[in-house]
Parts: structure tokens; sequence; C-alpha cells
């Protein structure tokens, strides 16, 4: 697991090698979806869920804190026999890792309307870990600091133009204890007077102009067990030094709170490439 430290002063730690690696193609890696009888697989059973139930699955940092794990969200399925399940296979690379859990959303972006116990990834094809959420079941009280939001598009408009604008009261370069063994960098947001439950995504920009959302890198801010509100992303050594890219933050009643000032992906391992944000 990484250690993350601020390389001028006080330190803090976040998640580590278990969580999945965004790839940029500009896209986010997907873990595989349904796996096969050969496969391992993680397993949710949460059958009184809402209809409109919206699962995540998490990480625990050496903290103790909850991250969730890119690509492992979506919405709770259903089937013909009336069953409500999720599954996702499990990369053999990742076998024994943990501890993770299941998080269910009343739906998408909405509250947490339970959590499973805490379990770490199978071992071996073939084999599922199954867990069960009952109505109001929580491991813990602590909800996750970013409740997952679809990577679709058009969650986060493109064509924004003017907008209230946004100073970077500070950006920083952190650093992983794992420095350049880490094979893998981070880009964060911290938003310390930005509403909560506000949309925060990033987007690319291609040679004539123009801004895209990023598949899979949204959220909704929430504060965290310290208070902060943070967003997080993974970056894959693939993707190092692309850019300009910029994060934009949305606020809950869909107008646009701000922009940050452009900026390129880190362009080394083990680097966290960090901005904070406040409105003018």
């Amino acid at each position: 697991m990484h250690r993350l430290f601020r390389t001028t002063g006080v330190g803090w730690l976040w998640r580590g090698a278990a969580v999945l690696a965004v790839m940029l193609g500009l896209v986010a890696t997907q873990a595989a979806a349904y796996a096969d009888s050969t496969n391992t697989t993680i397993t949710l059973y949460a059958q009184q869920a809402p209809p409109a139930a919206y699962t995540s699955v998490e990480f625990q940092d050496p903290s103790g804190g909850w991250h969730a794990v890119t690509g492992w969200q979506g919405p709770l399925d259903t089937l013909a026999s009336g069953l409500r399940w999720k599954q996702w296979a499990v990369d053999g690379s990742m076998s024994g890792q943990g501890p993770f859990r299941w998080v269910v959303y009343t739906q998408q972006g909405g509250t947490v309307w339970g959590t499973s116990q805490s379990f770490y990834l199978p071992s071996g094809l073939g084999v599922d870990q199954s867990e069960t959420i009952e109505p109001g079941s929580t491991s813990t009280t602590t909800a996750p600091a970013a409740a997952p939001m679809s990577g679709s598009s058009t969650t986060i408009p493109t064509n924004i133009g003017t907008v209230a604008p946004l100073t970077a009261a500070d950006s920083s370069n952190f650093g992983l204890a794992c420095g350049a063994n880490c094979g893998e960098s981070m880009i964060s947001v911290y938003l310390p007077d930005s509403p909560a439950g506000s949309l925060v995504g990033v987007q690319w920009q291609d040679g004539l102009g123009a801004w895209h959302n990023v598949d899979g890198w949204q959220a909704t801010v929430q504060p965290d067990a310290n208070n902060f509100q943070v967003v997080r992303w993974t970056i894959s050594p693939a993707s190092y030094g692309q850019g300009p890219f910029r994060w934009v933050v949305v606020q809950p009643d869909g107008s646009v709170w701000g922009v940050s000032p452009g900026f390129n992906l880190p362009t080394a391992d083990g680097v966290d490439y960090t901005l904070f944000l406040l409105r003018h």
C-alpha cells in the first residue's frame, strides 16, 4: 500500500496499490463486468435495496479511510427471477488484496443505504467472494468522501464559456512514499468552500481548443472524516505528461461553480499533483 506525504510539511495517508489505475485513452479502465465460471469474482446481494440503488466497491487505506475503486461502480442489477445483485471479475494480480467493502446508495449520487462487512479479494480460478447487505446494515458510519457518479459526458457541461473564476490558492506536488517504484501517480483537488454535494469532474482539451469530459473521472464531493472536500484519481504511466486538463465544479442546482486552471498530468511515478481551489 502507498503512504502519501507532502514534501513540504504535514502528511496524510491515502489509497494504495489495490486501487485500479485509470488508463487514459482517454477512458477509465473498466473492470470486466460479469464473470464466467472460470473467473474469480466478487458478488453483492441486496434483495431489499431501493429500485434505483447504485453500488460501489471501496478499498481501505492504512489510516482507515475508504476510497472508491475506479471502475467498480454501477446500478444494482435485477435478474428475471427478481434477484438483486452486482458482480465484478477480479484480475489475478489483485488476488488476496484488501480490505474492501461494498456500499449501496439509494440512487446514483444519493445517500448511503447500507455497507457490507469488509473482505479480502479471493484467490484462484472459479472462486467467488459474496457479501449480503440488509436494509440499514453498515460496517462503519463513515460515508465515502466522494460518492461515485456516472462517467457519461452529459454529467458536466463542456461548453462552459465565462464562469465564476477560481483561484488556485495553492498547487503542490505531493509524493508517494513508494516513489519511482509506484507504477502510478495521482491528481487531486481540494475544495474547501464549494457546496457539499457538488459534482466534480476532469476535462481534457483537444487540439482545436474544445473541452471533453474524461470518462469515469466524475464524483460528488462530500466532506470526509477530517472535514476535507477532496476528489482524486489515479494516473497510469501510459498517460503521463498528457494535457491540458482542468477540473470543473458543478453545484447541486446544476450551475457551474467554476473551473480550475489548466494543467498537464504528472510525468513520473509517485507524484500527486494537487490543486487547492478557492472561489474569488
